[in-house]
């Protein structure tokens, strides 16, 4: 089929061809009027030193362009990336690395680009989309003293949920924000809990939570011996990408 004839699931983001080298990217178009710091935020994340540090989660953006005639819109040029959920997760590592990473950043990826098990292929995971993000000063009088962050260890826990984390997470969603840990301990309880996890259980099979017994039996099988393969080809159980995408100048030249 082709691609004119699918149908567009968001109609403020395309895809399109980088002429230079014919790299597939993403554009997607924004309203200063509603998301007036989206932009901003999104120079801040691709500028160095912040583009090429290895904690910085956040979706590079190639160029921004404006709209002739239209100053209150301008189009973002980002790189076409998966949803974080596809492919599925095959094994504890694979998810439990995109915790780490997540976590490392202090996901909604998109669109079709060819996927690969994250296992052969580490891959790198980033935040994006942020209409909604303001930049915390602290230093900036905001009348009434307040502290955002404990609402982001909330929403995080919620996201990363799994019973392999519940000693974590269980303290990230307490209803008091106060009882909530800092980013800090969180990090510092999830290396604890990622130094106790042996090779074989990273590479316990993710199954469903409603399996048909038959289905499952086979899925067993094929994970038993891809697990054998990924052992044999000596494939790290937390597969920790080891090249990431680079910064704003070097990905996508001009």
């Amino acid at each position: 089929m082709h691609e004119d004839g699918l149908k567009i699931v968001r109609g403020y983001v395309l895809d399109a061809i980088w002429i230079s080298d014919n790299t597939v990217v993403t554009m997607k178009k924004i309203n200063l009027s509603k998301h007036s710091l989206e932009v901003d935020i999104c120079h801040y994340f691709s500028s160095e030193p912040r583009a090429n540090d290895p904690a910085n989660h956040c979706v590079p953006v190639y160029e921004v362009l404006d709209v002739p005639d239209n100053s209150d819109r301008k189009i973002l040029v980002m790189p076409l990336l998966r949803k974080f959920t596809s492919p599925r997760f095959f094994t504890s590592g694979e998810a439990v690395e995109l915790v780490r990473q997540v976590l490392d950043g202090k996901l909604d990826l998109s669109g079709w680009a060819k996927f690969y098990h994250r296992t052969n292929h580490p891959v790198k995971y980033y935040f994006m989309d942020f209409g909604l993000f303001c930049k915390y000063n602290p230093g900036k009088d905001r009348g009434e003293p307040c502290d955002p962050f404990p609402t982001d260890i909330y929403y995080l826990g919620n996201a990363i949920r799994t019973e392999l984390l519940e000693s974590i997470i269980d303290g990230m969603v307490q209803d008091e924000p106060a009882n909530r840990p800092s980013m800090d301990q969180v990090d510092a309880r999830f290396d604890l809990l990622l130094g106790s996890l042996s090779t074989w259980k990273l590479r316990v099979r993710l199954a469903f939570r409603r399996e048909i017994w038959l289905i499952r039996i086979v899925r067993v099988v094929q994970h038993t011996f891809r697990i054998i393969y990924y052992v044999l080809t000596r494939r790290p159980a937390l597969p920790r990408p080891l090249n990431m995408i680079p910064g704003l100048v070097s990905a996508c030249p001009v």
